[in-house]
């Protein structure tokens, strides 16, 4: 019957394909393609599966006058699945296609495009010619990789995983197959070495997706090579710079400079003031001398490069007005700003604060105190694995700020009263000079906020002049205040 051609043969009911039970059909039987594919062996089912999809993909580009993309491997998988058929092992379906071309009188070819990792079938008569394979990807590595390149053709700088997310959502040729999300491949994708089964092998020889730097915990990509960098990093600098110049918040410094009660204090704060805002200034003119930021976002760069402009010459007009060399004082200030770890600090804070109390990650601690205390750019962070654990912060708390926090909640009266005395006059200024000199004013006001602001900035050289003035200064009120001052030991913060 079937050589005489009364019957077809529909397929192998048995998994072994060169024997088992054969499934016949009547010539005239009109039975639906995908019941057929249930009764057939794994490879005749993959078969027809792709000949289902090539099918329907020429229909699709008549229709749209264009030219069929080729079959993908997880395509026929997921068609698989969609319509219910037990292909058992997703694995063992590249091996499948893979014997199909290969066996004598196939069918099917793979398609050679966009190296080794790309997997795509076609018929065996159809040539690359009178395919398109501009939008056809092998993998999620390289949909990534593409969306990156849209991504930094349509901003023109560095992106990130949320901005090549919404270009991967948006077109239809990018959507992921696997399981991770597109922050963790991206991530991948820049790494050019990984553990395989416990060795360490180039998994990228020639990484092309690389991190242009980080701003605010999102770091930002480019695709390229590493001498590229130099045309996305500076966006990244920009960023931070930015937020820099934004927390700076020079304006307020001059406001609360005017209300300082302290002429040498105050002549402090405003170099300080002209320091950090010359020190962004040089920086922001080395990011736009690179001249590769976007259009819009050189603008914004040029903004904020003539506030920071106003806000020098207006400190320089200031300290000039106030006569600051009379004072004899330095004429330049020290900007460092002693810290503490997000550790040294719990281990000071725990026995007073009791939320702190629970706390055995320091990093919880930070979440905690976000707003409350200062924190300030780690000098030496390298990243955030390294061995040295004062190289794994990005951002340190400011110590005096963090004493003044611990003591106006949790001290006691006279710790309360020099607590506000140095809050009113110290701002951001930590260098003892500025404020040593005031010891020797006649005014009691003036020489009480001095001991209160060295309580608080426990340099060395500040607690010898705050020894000297418990035993020397002739007014008892200041000796009291000073020696409450050289007590440094945290626990008379209750006292």
């Amino acid at each position: 019957m079937l050589l005489a051609g009364e019957v077809i043969k529909a397929g192998n009911s048995s998994s072994n394909e060169s024997g088992g039970r054969f499934v016949y059909l009547s010539i005239d039987a009109n039975v639906p393609e995908t019941e057929l594919l249930k009764i057939s062996s794994p490879s005749q089912i993959v078969e027809r599966a792709f000949n289902i999809l090539w099918n329907e993909r020429v229909v699709k580009a008549n229709a749209e006058s264009a030219l069929p993309k080729p079959i993908l491997t997880n395509d026929i998988y997921q068609y698989l699945v969609a319509n219910d058929f037990k292909f058992n092992d997703k694995r063992t379906l590249p091996n499948t296609l893979l014997h199909l071309s290969q066996k004598q009188n196939a069918l099917i070819k793979k398609v050679k495009h966009r190296g080794e990792h790309f997997s795509a079938w076609v018929p065996i008569g159809v040539s690359d010619g009178e395919l398109n394979l501009e939008d056809s990807y092998g993998s999620d590595s390289e949909r990534i990789k593409a969306a990156v390149r849209k991504c930094i053709k349509k901003f023109g700088r560095a992106v990130c995983a949320e901005e090549v997310l919404e270009e991967v959502n948006a077109d239809e040729n990018l959507q992921l197959m696997g399981k991770a999300s597109l922050a963790v491949q991206l991530n991948g994708l820049t790494k050019e070495k990984a553990y395989v089964k416990g060795k360490l092998i180039n998994r990228h020889k020639h990484s092309i997706v690389r991190k242009a730097g980080q701003f605010n915990q999102t770091a930002y990509y480019f695709y390229g090579k590493k001498t590229d960098e130099i045309k996305y990093s500076p966006f990244v600098a920009f960023l931070n710079l930015k937020l820099r110049w934004e927390r700076f918040d020079a304006e307020r410094h001059l406001e609360e400079i005017e209300a300082c009660r302290l002429p040498t204090v105050a002549a402090g704060r405003a170099l300080l003031v002209v320091t950090e805002a010359e020190r962004i200034l040089f920086e922001l003119k080395g990011i736009l001398v690179n001249g590769f930021l976007p259009a819009e976002t050189k603008f914004q760069a040029e903004v904020i490069q003539k506030e920071v402009s106003k806000v020098i010459a207006l400190a320089k007009e200031w300290i000039k007005a106030k006569d600051i060399e009379g004072l004899k004082l330095p004429s330049s200030v020290d900007a460092f700003t002693p810290c503490l770890t997000a550790k040294e600090l719990l281990k000071i804070i725990k026995p007073f604060y009791p939320k702190a109390r629970e706390i055995e990650d320091p990093n919880k601690l930070i979440i905690l105190l976000y707003n409350d205390i200062r924190r300030v750019p780690n000098p030496n962070f390298k990243k955030r694995f390294s061995k040295n654990p004062d190289e794994t912060a990005s951002f340190l708390f400011d110590k005096t700020h963090a004493l003044l926090f611990i003591a106006l909640n949790w001290g006691g009266l006279e710790c309360s009263f020099q607590t506000n005395l140095a809050k009113m006059e110290l701002g951001n200024l930590r260098d003892v000079r500025f404020i040593i000199p005031v010891l020797q004013s006649k005014n009691f006001g003036e020489r009480l906020s001095a001991v209160a602001c060295l309580a608080f900035l426990q340099n060395e050289e500040g607690n010898k002049y705050l020894l000297k003035t418990a035993i020397e200064d002739f007014d008892p009120n200041i000796r009291q205040a000073a020696v409450w001052a050289c007590k440094s030991n945290l626990k008379r913060i209750k006292e």
